[in-house]
């Protein structure tokens, strides 16, 4: 698996749905009603299942390898990126607390229209900085394949080499008794 182009197709995803989102707080703002719920439940929905599966692939796959890459400013940067991502996170999961009752929309619907373009915001810019600064250190340098083969099958692949050994060990003490 490919962590680096699963990474920027979620990126990509992440972008499409927060677009989707700015034009529904748009209808809200001109309409000063609310009668698109369906369609915003849907974004939500989706953008907060793609948010908490790429903050997985993140927290369980890319940080961990670049903690223990050979270069210390890449450690230094992705230890940086993992701290000020654990505030975003906290911050997006407040605002789907916050207003996924989507009737509290209909209550607050200028509230809404405000806490969305912040986070929509952050979000942006939070997927801008990892595509400028901290995903070039994966893609391009010498070190890619900490990214795109550290799998957690590495485990798996190693038992079975032992199983094998044991196996043929076994086959040969077997033939060697008989």
């Amino acid at each position: 698996m490919n962590y680096y182009q699963s990474l920027t197709e979620q990126h990509q995803t992440i972008l499409s749905l927060l677009a989707s989102l700015e034009k529904e707080i748009l209808k809200i703002k001109e309409d000063q009603k609310f009668n698109n719920i369906s369609e915003l439940k849907k974004i939500l929905s989706k953008l907060s299942s793609t948010l908490k599966d790429h903050l997985l692939l993140e927290d369980e796959f890319m940080y961990p390898v670049l903690r223990e890459h050979p270069n210390k400013e890449i450690r230094e940067l992705a230890e940086k990126f993992s701290k000020e991502m654990g505030g975003l996170k906290h911050a997006f999961s407040a605002y789907i607390n916050k207003w996924v009752p989507l009737e509290n929309i209909k209550t607050s619907p200028s509230a809404f229209i405000s806490d969305t373009k912040t986070i929509i915001s952050a979000l942006q810019i939070r997927i801008a900085k990892e595509e400028k600064i901290l995903f070039p250190n994966i893609k391009y340098n010498k070190h890619k394949t900490l990214i795109t083969n550290k799998t957690p099958y590495k485990k798996w692949l190693f038992f079975l080499i032992g199983i094998s050994t044991i196996v043929l060990l076994s086959v040969w003490l077997y033939l060697q008794i008989k």
